[in-house]
């Protein structure tokens, strides 16, 4: 029961924070200051993200629930290594396509 919950959410709250933060910041940032970030950075900038989302949206859904309460955090604190995994290998991928469409490999 417990991983169908945290499947649940890390793939919700992954899709949430691809919509809200992900996309919003590849479009902000140039795509050949992603492409030249060394591969050790990735490590760092990938999980940071995903941690950056989680927080977002467990504060957005805190503050819109009806009766505010601490269920929004409880899930975040689930679900947050499945999170940081799925953020890293999300970050590394895009930075990879990115390197290999401006012919940086």
């Amino acid at each position: 029961m417990w991983l169908g919950v945290a499947t649940i959410g890390t793939v919700a709250f992954s899709l949430a924070g691809w919509a809200l933060l992900g996309v919003p910041l590849a479009l902000a940032f140039p795509a050949q200051r992603v492409a030249r970030m060394p591969w050790p950075l990735w490590f760092v900038a990938g999980p940071l993200l995903g941690i950056i989302a989680l927080l977002l949206i467990s504060l957005a859904i805190h503050v819109w629930d009806s009766q505010p309460g601490a269920e929004a955090f409880r899930m975040a604190k689930i679900i947050w290594p499945q999170t940081v995994i799925v953020s890293t290998v999300a970050f590394g991928v895009y930075a990879v396509l990115l390197r290999r469409r401006l012919g940086r490999s």
